[in-house]
């Protein structure tokens, strides 16, 4: 059981690298590749400086911290991007939030103690100097557990495309069968008086199409006034509503 534990372990690193089937690892190697994960250290950014690239964020954290094993940026929404550009905005790509992996843990977290809420500085004519940082150190967080995040949100965000597309059309489907109806009853209607002009009958008015609601109702005192007296002066009229 604990060989088949070691070399189920040794595939999930060998994926991890990327590594064929017929590639192999030693034992040392792989031991040396699971203490560097394990030391490695994650630092969040819940804010990224206005229009700063992975190059330029990769490079100053590499300068504050050393060596850099991953980064991950989230980019604005792209409604908010196209409303800023029509409003004459500047219309360069903005990051929102980002997590950045170092090396050494020991390392990130030094970053996130001594860059929090100081100034990005480098000079006047640096584009973020005045910006200030926002970074926290994640302890035992790991980079796969935010690959899984990211994972579940993308199957998230496609579930919720699904449904809504699904309801769409429903909607869709349901707007063409209501057309065609009306279309039936038209036709229907067409015919009616075709057949009443032919044989010189008067035409009577058309009727409501199925669903409608017919109920009586008496006659407005301002359609009686000056009318002829009758016999029953609040008749009732037959009013149909459609649907």
């Amino acid at each position: 059981a604990a060989a088949a534990a070691a070399g189920a372990g040794a595939g999930d690193v060998m994926a991890t690298l990327g590594l064929a089937a017929h590639q192999q690892l030693g034992k040392k190697q792989l031991e040396a590749y699971t203490a560097r994960l394990a030391r490695r250290g994650v630092v969040y950014l819940p804010r990224i400086p206005q229009y700063m690239k992975y190059s330029k964020l990769k490079y100053l954290m590499e300068q504050a911290g050393g060596e850099v094993t991953n980064l991950h940026l989230v980019e604005e929404d792209a409604s908010l991007r196209r409303r800023r550009r029509k409003a004459g905005g500047n219309g360069k790509k903005r990051f929102v939030e980002g997590w950045v992996e170092f090396a050494d843990k020991k390392m990130a977290k030094a970053v996130a103690l001594s860059l929090n809420n100081t100034p990005v500085g480098g000079g006047h004519r640096n584009f973020h100097a005045s910006d200030l940082w926002n970074i926290k150190y994640l302890p035992r967080f790991k980079w796969d557990m935010l690959t899984e995040k990211l994972q579940h949100e993308r199957m998230v965000r496609r579930q919720k495309l699904a449904a809504q597309l699904a309801q769409d059309r429903r909607v869709a489907e349901h707007f063409t069968q209501l057309v065609q109806e009306n279309k039936g009853f038209e036709a229907v209607q067409a015919r009616k008086r075709a057949r009443m002009a032919q044989s010189g009958e008067p035409q009577a008015p058309p009727e409501a199409p199925s669903g409608g609601r017919s109920f009586a109702q008496r006659a407005a005192l301002g359609a009686l006034v000056g009318a002829a007296p009758t016999a029953n002066p609040g008749k009732l009229l037959r009013v149909t509503e459609e649907p």
